[in-house]
């Protein structure tokens, strides 16, 4: 800044960033002109121009540095989570309350008291209004920055009670910029969850790929630019299920009930009943009644009244040899 009789104004290191006023105090003092006055801002501003928007920035440096690659891809407004007052029930990033969108609250506020914008306009689930997510599936390239506002926001953000998260897209300069990545996570690569230890279990086999490339530049020099970016996920997760199933002698239509009568059953007539390797099971891994248990068997289709028997449909899928049919336990029904 100039005027005549005075000396040159400069100042720099004042940095713009969303959601945040910035303050520039100017001051002309008289001399010639070829004097100049410089002002570095070097140090971390005090913050005097407003008495709200209580929160943090993540600017383009923290996307691109802190840990947001989850099972689901990679999520930035995961990060809302490191903020201050901010209680996850689910836990960060275990793909929980972040995901389905509730269990997240903002200093005592409601889980429902979000408000996400993108360049200023609402991007907020209209299913799920003030949910923790947004229905937008961001990637930390299309974004220069955003800021979490956890207290005290200003008027321009009084929607919601809980956290306002204003968002930034990225845009094209007079310049051609752009980037690619790739991110493979397999479980040759990761830790065993502490979990799965515990229990005995093996890495799961989850194998992810996330790809992308964005690029941004001008149309017009100094007029007109453009900006574009896309990214891709490819995952492929195995999981192994295991379940009781009908014997053999089930499908038949020959129902075993234990007899009121067992030892394992009390004064009442109830009746313990687990599952085959537990305590209380009345049956083995293979389908065989364990020592001390009574069982009686109920035919299904001889004691119909009507003679219908077993419907040949049901019992030509149950007995196809695409369903899978291990004989982990037997299926007894409970004493009535």
């Amino acid at each position: 800044m100039a005027a005549a009789g005075f000396s040159k104004f400069t100042s720099t290191g004042n940095r713009l960033s969303i959601g945040l006023p910035l303050t520039v105090n100017v001051q002309l003092v008289l001399g010639k002109v070829n004097e100049e006055v410089t002002v570095n801002e070097a140090a971390e501003r005090v913050e005097t121009s407003t008495s709200g928007n209580i929160g943090q920035l993540f600017d383009n440096t923290v996307l691109n540095t802190l840990p947001i690659v989850t099972t689901r891809g990679r999520n930035p407004l995961s990060l809302v989570e490191l903020e201050p007052g901010v209680v996850d029930g689910s836990g960060f990033n275990e793909g929980g309350a972040n995901i389905a969108g509730g269990g997240v609250y903002v200093n005592g506020a409601r889980d429902r008291a979000w408000n996400y914008t993108l360049d200023g306009i609402d991007a907020n689930e209209t299913s799920a209004g003030g949910s923790n997510f947004s229905p937008l599936h961001l990637n930390p390239d299309m974004l220069s920055e955003f800021r979490v506002i956890t207290s005290n926001a200003t008027a321009e953000y009084g929607r919601n009670s809980g956290a306002e998260v204003v968002m930034s897209s990225k845009y094209g300069t007079n310049h051609f910029h752009g980037s690619g990545y790739f991110y493979y996570q397999t479980p040759g690569f990761d830790a065993n969850d502490p979990r799965n230890i515990k229990a005995g279990l093996t890495r799961p086999q989850f194998v992810q790929k996330i790809y992308g490339f964005d690029v941004g530049g001008p149309i017009i020099r100094n007029k007109t630019f453009f900006f574009t970016n896309f990214q891709w996920l490819r995952t492929l997760r195995t999981t192994l299920n295991s379940q009781p199933v009908f014997t053999q002698q089930a499908r038949n239509g020959q129902l075993r009930f234990v007899d009121q009568g067992s030892p394992n059953c009390v004064s009442n007539g109830d009746c313990t009943n687990t599952a085959a390797g537990s305590s209380g099971a009345t049956v083995d891994a293979s389908g065989n009644v364990v020592s001390g248990v009574n069982v009686d068997t109920y035919d299904v289709a001889s004691n119909d009244p009507f003679g219908l028997g077993l419907d040949p449909s049901v019992q030509a899928m149950i007995n196809s040899s695409k369903i899978p049919c291990p004989t982990i336990s037997s299926w007894v029904m409970g004493s009535t």
